[in-house]
């Protein structure tokens, strides 16, 4: 507080103000708080999940319940979940500069279609032979008046670095009750 002349923002941006001599003051003080408070931990990227499910509990029907939780936007993310021990079959890059990849995800109980975005920024390498745990969003995709789920993978990594988020286990409660 002693080096900057005005704060401000909201919930989504925070704004200062401070004179150009007092920077490396600021800097001292910013570098000084991360060595004494930072977890390490937090450098690696981590994978969050509202819920957990299988591929057989994934239907057109649960897709439906999950629109009832729309708009979706930056105070109501889109409803993400976890599916272990997933393997990816047919896996076909599309797009006019084949940055995405059109694939199935399988599990134990069943079989989805599934995107997933500019896969090349995702930690994981999709071609390879392994099992692991799937981020997905799903949705129901209509192709001549049929309903069908599709799954959005938001990622694709070994169990670790994967966390519920601060409600997981309510919402997955409230599914599968």
């Amino acid at each position: 507080k002693d080096v900057l002349t005005q704060l401000g923002g909201h919930k989504m941006a925070a704004g200062m103000s401070i004179e150009a001599h007092k920077l490396n003051i600021l800097r001292q003080k910013l570098n000084q708080f991360f060595i004494e408070n930072y977890d390490y931990k937090l450098l690696y990227p981590v994978a969050r999940y509202d819920a957990k499910a299988t591929m057989e509990e994934i239907t057109p029907e649960f897709c439906e319940k999950i629109s009832l939780f729309e708009p979706c936007g930056a105070e109501n993310p889109e409803i993400t979940l976890r599916v272990d021990n997933c393997l990816r079959g047919s896996i076909k890059k599309i797009g006019s500069l084949k940055n995405h990849l059109k694939l199935t995800l399988q599990d134990e109980t069943g079989k989805h279609a599934a995107i997933a975005f500019n896969y090349k920024k995702h930690n994981c390498d999709y071609f390879s032979e392994n099992q692991g745990v799937a981020i997905i969003k799903p949705e129901l995709n209509f192709w001549q008046g049929i309903g069908s789920v599709n799954l959005k993978i938001q990622d694709f990594k070994e169990t670790e670095n994967i966390k519920p988020r601060h409600n997981a286990e309510l919402l997955t409660a409230l599914f599968y009750s």
